[in-house]
């Protein structure tokens, strides 16, 4: 009975034994499990920053009015922000219709607005000579904004907003140089906002940031971040040209940890 005794014994303690080791062994496959799984969740996320940064530059170099590849990897570029037509005009200003707020849904608003207009703003009216018929963009750089109830000449009796909106408030944009006498009532108007894209450092990771530009010559804000984290800038984190046919933007990102590269050709349409 002893010998059976002692051989029970050591069967428990070989048992907790191989116990002990197959916990250690699954501790280890389910740590690794977890940095795999980790691995993969921030190799995701770094392509979906990647990927944003990529649709980001294209939607914004699309809708530019102008595009100047500064280096590989700095873009400035005016992005247009709101299209109107003159609806009146001073010798100080032009005046806007107010933005439809209850106009019909399938009808196109006068006046369509990404973002308010503001100081450091680029101006273009379209402006027809009387003489030769013959017409050309008038450009200047709005130096304020008047937000106010539209007058008559912008208002419902001359048509240009239905009674829903008639307290919607209008829009005066005072500018520099002050605009012509020749546009007229109806003139299209294009109001776009300069600015430079390219990568920045940031808690050491590089970002894709847009600074605001105003003034000739440009001066440059604060940065925005926009996308990212990109690989550093001498690996290829961004990358853009001229390429392709005329008007033609090449864009390449890559990002930290993955070889692949995403890349995009962007045909820019022609400034009004």
């Amino acid at each position: 009975m002893m010998v059976r005794r002692g051989h029970l014994l050591v069967e428990a303690l070989c048992a907790l034994a191989l116990s002990g080791v197959l916990a250690a062994t699954a501790a280890l496959a389910l740590s690794g499990v977890r940095r795999s799984v980790r691995a993969a969740d921030q190799r995701a996320e770094s392509v979906r920053g990647g990927r944003d940064a990529l649709l980001v530059l294209a939607a914004l170099l699309r809708d530019a009015e102008g595009v100047r590849v500064e280096a590989e990897t700095a873009i400035a570029l005016s992005v247009r922000t709101a299209s109107s037509v003159v609806c009146a005009r001073d010798t100080l200003s032009i005046s806007l219709p107010p933005v439809s707020a209850a106009a019909d849904p399938a009808a196109d608003p006068v006046t369509v607005r990404a973002q308010p207009v503001e100081a450091g703003d680029r101006v273009a009216v379209l402006v027809r000579d009387s003489a030769s018929g013959t017409a050309d963009w008038w450009r200047g750089e709005v130096d304020s904004v008047e937000v106010r109830r539209p007058t008559p000449a912008c208002g419902v009796a001359a048509g240009w907003i239905p009674l829903a909106d008639s307290a919607q408030p209008g829009i005066r944009v005072f500018a520099s140089p002050s605009p012509p006498g020749a546009i007229a009532a109806g003139a299209p108007v294009r109001i776009a906002r300069q600015g430079r894209l390219s990568l920045y450092p940031s808690s050491g990771e590089w970002m894709l940031g847009w600074r605001r530009c105003t003034g000739t010559p440009p001066r440059c804000g604060v940065v925005q971040p926009v996308a990212g984290p990109l690989r550093t800038p001498g690996t290829g984190g961004l990358r853009v040209r001229p390429e392709g046919p005329p008007g033609g933007v090449s864009v390449e990102v890559r990002v930290p940890g993955d070889a692949t590269l995403m890349q995009t050709l962007v045909l820019l349409r022609a400034a009004p």
